[in-house]
């Protein structure tokens, strides 16, 4: 399960920002703003990307994969936007994979591929986050807030504590990051969700996979 981090400014890392980075594919996990993930990482690209990062800017980009089934995939293959993340640990396993915990800072736009890597580094600019909310995203956030509330009565493998945390998030985007994380969804759904520049889309989104999931939990308590 994905960890939050306080809703905090990171000026320090943004200032170190470059404009070409190593890129990681996902196959199976999107990455969301300000969670602390761990990820496990086989394809030794992204194992030799992951170390010359860490012995880098410790800054990487994650993005997920269109059809995880593709064994090699090519920039065709990947999404558009991915989650600027920093490395924050590294760990070799025997079985040959690592296991990785990465902080996921901002969404990302992936502007181009740059040629003749020895793995995939990318030009990105980043999407920018609002500073004030519309009546509209307010009105959103107290629908999902609601919807999340019977979701995670319908849901018992979230803890209830987990809804008071997300009660006392007072930024309506992080507030949609943070409740998409816990959700057990298909990828496409996340990205979807990730994909979603303004708030208002981002919990509209939301607010629509929740409700789908809600039906979907009662039914399943209806026939047990």
């Amino acid at each position: 399960m994905a960890e939050s981090k306080p809703d905090k400014s990171r000026p320090e890392k943004l200032g170190e920002w470059k404009e070409e980075l190593p890129l990681i594919p996902l196959r199976n996990m999107v990455v969301f703003p300000q969670m602390i993930v761990p990820l496990f990482i086989g394809r030794s690209k992204s194992i030799k990307a992951l170390e010359d990062t860490l012995a880098k800017e410790k800054m990487v980009v994650f993005c997920s994969q269109k059809n995880e089934e593709v064994e090699e995939p090519g920039p065709k293959d990947l999404c558009t936007i991915g989650t600027l993340s920093e490395v924050v640990q590294m760990l070799a396993l025997p079985d040959g994979t690592t296991k990785v915990l990465v902080e996921g800072i901002c969404r990302v736009r992936i502007e181009k591929f740059i040629p003749d890597a020895p793995y995939f580094r990318v030009a990105i600019s980043r999407v920018p986050e609002p500073e004030e909310f519309s009546g509209e995203a307010e009105a959103l956030v107290r629908t999902v807030i609601k919807q999340f509330e019977d979701y995670v009565k319908l849901n018992r493998r979230i803890p209830s504590e987990t809804l008071m945390s997300i009660i006392n998030v007072d930024n309506p985007g992080r507030l949609a990051d943070l409740i998409s994380s816990y959700l057990t969804l298909k990828v496409e759904e996340k990205q979807a969700i990730l994909d979603a520049i303004t708030v208002e889309k981002r919990l509209k989104k939301l607010s629509d996979v929740l409700e789908k999931e809600i039906e979907v939990l009662n039914v399943e308590k209806k026939l047990q």
